[in-house]
């Protein structure tokens, strides 16, 4: 099942949530507020958000870093995160 929503794409599935935003809408912040959202749901709900990100999506990475997700594990080309 997914959705488009205004420039990102949520695809969702049991337990998880895939996000892509079109290339037009990268840098607007629109990636930043989403994570962020999540963050504030997942501390207010009491919960630890996971995510997987590939080890050469460097401007995801740093974004995760600076939002404080800490990796936790590698696992094939994908790094493991959490919040803390």
């Amino acid at each position: 099942l997914f959705y488009l929503i205004g420039s990102e794409i949520l695809f969702l599935t049991e337990g998880s949530i895939d996000i892509a935003l079109v290339k037009k809408s990268r840098g607007l912040g629109i990636g930043s507020g989403l994570i962020q959202q999540f963050l504030t749901y997942s501390q207010n709900h009491k919960k630890t958000l996971k995510l997987s990100v590939a080890q050469d999506n460097f401007k995801a990475l740093r974004l995760y870093q600076r939002l404080g997700l800490q990796v936790l594990k590698q696992e094939n080309h994908y790094l493991m995160m959490q919040s803390v």
